[in-house]
Parts: C-alpha cells; structure tokens; sequence
C-alpha cells in the first residue's frame, strides 16, 4: 500500500510539473 501510495504521489508531482511547463511556454 506505501509503495503504491508513493507511486501516486511521484506520478501527480509529474503532471504537476507537466502543467507547470505547459504554462511556462505559453
């Protein structure tokens, strides 16, 4: 269950950085 939760976390903190880059370039 930690493993799995860690693995959310990592992969919202990506989509987080995904949108944060998309609103960079524009």
């Amino acid at each position: 269950m930690l493993l799995f939760n860690k693995r959310l976390v990592i992969e919202s903190g990506f989509s987080m950085i995904e949108v944060l880059f998309s609103i960079a370039i524009v």
